[in-house]
């Protein structure tokens, strides 16, 4: 889809977040974790509406645009398709906002170690009745 780019509201700088008009995303929700590529590069991003834009516009904070090599004014053929749950969590681990960045990451390793914990006590279980 072509999309000129505009520079992020201030609330989604460094949330990696890109706002694009409901009108154009097709079956795209809101919130929703998709994988936005544009000449050859890619991010993942939520994806957010914006109503009192035109509908031609995608709104990209200055970090995703440098990510993307995208120019603020110019106009990019842009794809957007939707990952599933490790592109979520993939999103969350490299999230910008660095206290959002280590809470997904501090809640993967408590997983881990459950998991780690589990296969212990099954293991023990198995040791102790065999």
């Amino acid at each position: 889809m072509e999309l000129e780019v505009h520079k992020a509201k201030e609330i989604d700088v460094y949330k990696d977040t890109v706002r694009i008009h409901a009108a154009v995303r097709g079956d795209i929700h809101e919130g929703q974790i998709c994988k936005l590529s544009v000449d050859g590069k890619s991010k993942l991003v939520a994806i957010r509406g914006v109503e009192d834009d035109p509908k031609s516009i995608i709104r990209v904070d200055e970090l995703t645009q440098i990510q993307l090599g995208l120019i603020p004014g110019q106009t990019y053929d842009f794809e957007i398709e939707p990952v599933g749950w490790l592109g979520e969590w993939l999103w969350a681990w490299r999230f910008a906002d660095p206290a959002a960045r280590f809470g997904a990451r501090a809640q993967l390793s408590s997983v881990v170690l459950g998991i780690m914990s589990a296969l212990l006590a099954l293991w023990s279980v198995y040791l102790a009745f065999r």
